[in-house]
C-alpha cells in the first residue's frame, strides 16, 4: 500500500493525471466505466446445504391456495417454494466484489403432494360435471344426483396437465412425490400401466397426520405467545390457518370440517379497540334475561311448559329434546307425504297460538301426541320400508280455525289394489311385543293412486261397527301375505294363507315352489323377464315390483295349455343380480314372483338366481339343482322339453328395433343340451329362421381340436444358456400358468408386477438373477413395444444377453372364458371387460426387429384336478 501511493506522488509531480494501466482499460473515445461482468450477476439463496447436491432448476408451478405461478425449486429428491425477502436498498458485499441485488431468496420445503391434490381434485371435479350434463340428456334433471367422491383412474400423464403453467409435469420425477402419492390416491394396475385417481377418506387421514406435526411442531420451536398455547383449541385453529396455506380453498373447507376446527368467537376475532370506555348502560346486558319479553302471547299453553323459566328465548334442555324430536317427526313421517296428510299429522300433533296482532299461527308441540307418534316412528323403521307413510283415519277429524279441512276414509276405487309392506330385516324382532302398547287390534296397509298409507283402526272401531267391505279387505289382505321360509305370517306372528314356499339352498340361489306343483319328465323352461313379462311403462328396467304384464296376451293361455293338455312341468330360470347387490328389495320380488303365478293360474317353480357363480346363466348350476333335487325322482326328457328365452344374441334388424342384451339363453339352453326357441316362435308362433350372432369363442371346437403347446414345435426349451424370455398376452391367457411350468421344471426366476407393483422393481429383480446366473421369465402383458424395451435394454447392459419373446395364441373371448372359469375353481381374481379392451387397444404385435432373437407362439393347454372341473370348462361360461 505504501508504495502504490508512493509511485501515485511521483507520477502526480510529473504532471500524469491517471496512471498508465487505467489508461489501457479505458476505452478512448469514452469515459464511462468498463461493462459489468456477467458472473457478477449472482443472487443470494439460502437453503439447506444438501438442496444442490443433485440437478435441479427452478419452475414455475400453480400455488394450490392462490392458483395462480409461483416459483419452485425442483430436483428429483426435494421440493422447495421460493420466498423472497425483499429490499429495495440493499447491496451484499462478497470478496472483493458487490452484488447490486441484495434481496435474499429462501428455500423454504414444500410436500410436492401438496401441489398435486389440486389437480387431482380437479379430475373428480370434471368427471361428476360430464356425468351430469350426460344425464341431463337421459333423464329428468330433478333425480340426477351424484356422490362427491366419483372419480375414474388415469394415468400420471394425465392428470399432471396444465397449458398455462406445463411445469407442474416436472413432479412425475420427482422421488418424494411418487413415494407419497399412494397415501392421498388409489393406485391401480391395467395393462402394465399405473393408473390413480383421487381417493378423499385416505387424503384426509394423511392431511390429518400432517396437521399433528405441524401443531406439535408449532408448539414445540415456534414460542408462540401465552394466549395461543393454553388453549389446545386456538392452538388448532392456529395450525390450521398455516396448513391452509397448502391447500386450495374447496380442500381446505372439507380439511377444516374433518378435524371440526371451530371459527374464532367474536371476541378473539374482532377485539375491543384500546382505549375506549365502557358504555355505562351495558348492564342492561347482564340483566336483560329476567325482563318479561315486550310482547307476550295472547294465552300460555301447557304444552310451552319447556319455555318457562329462563325467558322465552333459552329453552330447556327437555325444551330442545322436544324441537328434535318434532323435527325428528316432521321429516320422517310428515314430509314425505302430500299436502292434504301434512295438514292433518299437524294438526294431530300441534296446537296453535296466535299473537296479539293476529298476523301469523305458531305451532308448539303437544306432548301427549308427541308420544303417540314416536311410536308411530318407531313402527315405521321396524317394519315398513321408506315408501310407506303413516295416516291415522278417523271418520271425522276435528278443525281449528277452519284451517284444515276433515279428512275422509278412501272410497273404495282407492282399495281396489292393497298390501302389507315390511322389511325383511325386521323379522327378528317380535312384532306383538311392540304393537302392544299402541292398543291397536290391526293394521292394515292401503294402496292408491301410486301412493302407500296405512290405516290404523283403534280398538273403540267395533262401537262403530266394522263394515262387510273391511272383513272382504282384511281376507285379501291376507291371501297376499309376505312369505319367508315357506312360511307366510302377519304382522302379529299369526300364520296366514299362502300360494307356494321359499327356500334359499345356498347363497346365490332362491327356489319358489307353488303347492300343488307336479314333477313330469317333459319341462317347457322360460326365462322371466322379456320373455314371460315385460313392464307396463315400457321401459327397458321395470320401475318398481309393480311394473310388469304379460309379454303378450297369448302367455296364460300357453302356459295353461302346455300344463293342463300337455301334461308338461313349468320352470322359470332367471338372473336376478340386484337381489345381492341390494338394489332389489327382496321381499318385494317375492311378492312379484307370487303374483306372476296367481296370474297365470298354473303352478310354475321358478329358480332364482342372485348371484355372479355357478348358478348364473348360461352356467348351469341352477339346472343341475333342478335335476337332482327338484323334480323329484322323475327323470328330465330333454328331447321333448325346451327353454325359451329373448336372450339370443340377435342383431339388430328392420323388424327388431335394438339387438339383443346377451345370448346368456341361448348359450344356457346349449349348456344343458335343450331345445331353444325366442318367445316370438314359441308364443307366436313364428316359423322364420332367426339371425344368431357368431359366439365369439366356442369351448366345445376348441375341446376338439389338438395343439402343440409351442409353435414351432422344435423351439428349445429350456435355452442352453441364460436368457430372457418376456410373455406377451391377455390378462387370463395362460401366462402365469406357463410361467411357473418354466420355474418349477427348469428353473427360471418369474419377475411379474402382480407381486413387485412396479416395472421399475420387475427390471431389478431380473438384474439380480441374471448376474447370478439365471434365466428370466418376465409374466407382464407386455402389450406394446416400450414395456418391451425395457427388457431388451436389460439384455444389453447385462452383456448382450439373448431375449425371446413368448406370445399367447390366445384371443380376448378365450381370455374371458378362461377368467371366468378361474374365479370358479381357482379362486382368481375377476378381469373386467373394460381391461381386456384397453389391452387389445394398446396392442402391438411382438417383431424381430425390436431386437427379439426369436418370437415363439404359446398355445393354452387347460389342466384340470378333476372330470367335474374339464366338464365346466367346455361349457359356456361367459354371457
Amino acid at each position: 500500500m505504501a508504495r502504490t501511493r508512493k509511485a501515485a506522488v511521483e507520477k502526480k509531480e510529473e504532471g500524469s493525471d491517471v496512471d498508465e494501466s487505467t489508461m489501457d482499460g479505458m476505452d478512448e473515445s469514452s469515459n464511462l466505466p468498463p461493462k459489468p461482468v456477467e458472473s457478477m450477476q449472482r443472487k443470494m439463496i439460502i437453503a439447506k446445504a444438501s438442496t444442490f447436491s443433485t440437478p435441479s432448476s427452478l419452475y414455475s408451478i400453480r400455488h394450490p391456495r392462490l392458483n395462480s405461478a409461483c416459483l419452485f425449486h425442483l430436483s428429483k429428491t426435494s421440493c422447495e417454494e421460493v420466498f423472497l425477502l425483499d429490499d429495495e436498498f440493499r447491496c451484499l458485499f462478497s470478496g472483493d466484489t458487490v452484488i447490486s441485488d441484495g434481496r435474499a431468496r429462501i428455500l423454504s420445503p414444500f410436500n410436492p403432494i401438496f401441489l398435486v391434490l389440486p389437480y387431482l381434485e380437479k379430475k373428480k371435479v370434471k368427471l361428476n360435471e360430464l356425468c351430469c350434463k350426460l344425464c341431463r340428456l337421459l333423464v329428468h334433471p330433478a333425480v340426477i344426483g351424484f356422490n362427491d367422491g366419483q372419480a375414474r383412474y388415469e394415468q400420471l400423464e394425465e392428470i399432471l396437465v396444465d397449458e398455462e403453467l406445463p411445469a407442474i409435469e416436472r413432479l412425475r420425477e420427482n422421488e418424494q412425490m411418487m413415494k407419497e402419492l399412494e397415501k392421498v390416491a388409489d393406485k391401480t394396475d391395467v395393462c402394465d400401466e399405473i393408473l390413480y385417481k383421487l381417493k378423499e377418506k385416505k387424503a384426509l387421514e394423511w392431511i390429518s397426520g400432517r396437521f399433528e406435526v405441524l401443531k406439535t411442531a408449532l408448539v414445540a420451536h415456534a414460542k408462540l405467545h401465552d394466549s395461543i398455547t393454553r388453549d389446545d383449541e386456538v392452538v388448532s385453529r392456529y395450525t390450521f390457518g398455516v396448513l391452509s396455506d397448502h391447500l386450495s380453498p374447496s380442500m381446505a373447507a372439507v380439511v377444516k370440517e374433518h378435524l371440526q376446527i371451530k371459527d374464532a368467537p367474536q371476541a378473539e376475532a374482532a377485539p375491543e379497540p384500546l382505549g375506549m370506555k365502557r358504555k355505562l348502560d351495558d348492564d342492561e346486558n347482564l340483566y336483560g334475561s329476567a325482563m318479561p319479553p315486550a310482547k307476550m302471547g295472547s294465552r300460555l299453553m301447557a304444552s310451552r311448559i319447556q319455555l318457562i323459566g329462563r325467558g322465552m328465548s333459552q329453552p330447556t334442555p327437555f325444551g330442545k329434546r322436544m324441537d328434535r324430536l318434532q323435527s325428528r317427526i316432521f321429516n320422517e313421517v310428515v314430509l314425505p307425504t302430500d299436502t292434504r296428510s301434512h295438514k292433518m299429522v299437524r294438526v294431530m300433533s300441534a296446537e296453535p297460538v296466535e299473537t296479539k296482532e293476529q298476523l301469523s299461527p305458531k305451532y308448539y308441540p303437544n306432548l301427549p301426541m308427541f308420544h303417540y307418534l314416536t311410536k308411530l316412528v318407531r313402527l315405521h323403521g321396524l317394519f315398513f320400508d321408506d315408501h310407506v307413510v303413516f295416516r291415522q283415519v278417523q271418520d271425522e277429524l276435528k278443525t281449528i280455525r277452519g284451517k284444515v279441512r276433515s279428512f275422509d276414509r278412501p272410497s273404495d276405487k282407492e282399495r281396489e289394489r292393497s298390501f302389507v309392506a315390511r322389511n325383511e330385516d325386521a323379522q327378528i324382532i317380535n312384532p306383538f311385543s311392540v304393537l302392544c302398547s299402541l292398543n291397536f287390534d290391526r293394521i292394515n296397509v292401503v294402496s292408491y293412486e301410486m301412493k302407500r298409507a296405512t290405516r290404523i283402526p283403534v280398538k273403540n272401531e267395533a262401537k262403530r261397527g266394522k263394515s262387510e267391505e273391511d272383513d272382504e279387505f282384511n281376507e285379501k289382505e291376507e291371501n297376499n301375505a309376505p312369505v319367508k321360509n315357506g312360511e307366510a305370517k302377519d304382522l302379529f306372528g299369526r300364520p296366514m294363507l299362502s300360494s307356494g314356499t321359499w327356500e334359499q339352498p345356498n347363497h346365490e340361489l332362491m327356489i319358489f315352489t307353488p303347492h300343488g306343483l307336479e314333477h313330469r319328465a317333459k319341462v317347457a323352461a322360460f326365462d322371466m323377464d322379456g320373455t314371460l313379462i315385460t313392464t307396463k311403462s315400457g321401459k327397458v328396467f321395470p320401475v318398481d315390483t309393480t311394473d310388469w304384464k304379460f309379454w303378450s296376451d297369448r302367455v296364460a293361455a300357453k302356459l295353461r295349455n302346455l300344463h293342463e293338455k300337455e301334461d308338461t312341468k313349468l320352470v322359470i330360470f332367471t338372473n336376478q343380480k340386484g337381489l345381492m347387490t341390494k338394489k332389489v328389495d327382496k321381499g318385494a320380488f317375492k311378492k312379484k314372483i307370487e303374483a306372476i303365478v296367481k296370474s297365470a293360474k298354473v303352478p310354475i317353480q321358478v329358480f332364482i338366481s342372485i348371484g355372479d357363480a355357478r348358478c348364473r346363466k348360461p352356467m348351469t348350476g341352477m339346472w343341475e339343482h333342478f335335476t337332482k333335487e327338484g323334480n323329484g325322482e322323475v327323470e328330465i326328457d330333454k328331447e321333448a322339453s325346451v327353454f325359451v328365452g329373448d336372450a339370443a344374441g340377435r342383431h339388430k334388424t328392420k323388424d327388431r328395433e335394438r339387438k339383443d342384451h346377451s345370448c346368456a339363453d341361448r348359450l344356457f339352453a346349449l349348456n344343458i343340451g335343450l331345445r331353444f326357441e325366442t318367445p316370438e316362435q314359441f308364443f307366436e308362433g313364428k316359423k322364420t329362421d332367426e339371425v344368431w350372432g357368431p359366439v365369439p369363442f366356442c369351448p366345445h371346437d376348441y375341446a376338439k381340436t389338438e395343439r402343440s403347446l409351442l409353435e414351432p414345435k422344435d423351439a428349445p426349451l429350456p435355452s442352453i444358456e441364460k436368457e430372457i424370455i418376456v410373455m406377451v398376452g391377455f390378462p387370463g391367457s395362460g401366462k402365469s400358468s406357463f410361467s411357473k411350468r418354466l420355474e418349477r421344471d427348469h428353473g427360471y426366476v418369474v419377475v411379474n408386477r402382480d407381486t413387485l407393483s412396479t416395472w421399475q422393481k420387475c427390471v431389478a429383480a431380473a438384474r439380480d438373477a441374471l448376474r447370478e446366473g439365471k434365466s428370466v421369465v418376465v409374466d407382464n402383458t407386455n402389450p406394446d413395444k416400450e414395456s418391451r424395451k425395457r427388457y431388451l435394454a436389460l439384455a444389453a447392459e447385462m452383456g448382450k444377453v439373448p431375449v425371446r419373446c413368448f406370445e399367447m395364441n390366445t384371443t380376448m373371448h378365450h381370455a374371458q372364458h378362461n377368467v371366468k372359469y378361474r374365479m370358479l375353481y381357482r379362486s382368481g381374481p375377476d378381469v373386467s371387460s373394460m381391461v381386456l379392451r384397453m389391452h387389445s387397444s394398446k396392442f402391438e404385435a411382438p417383431s424381430l426387429s425390436e431386437g427379439f432373437q426369436s418370437i415363439v407362439r404359446v398355445n393354452f393347454i387347460p389342466e384340470f384336478e378333476s372330470e367335474d372341473e374339464k366338464k365346466s370348462y367346455f361349457q359356456y361360461l361367459v354371457e
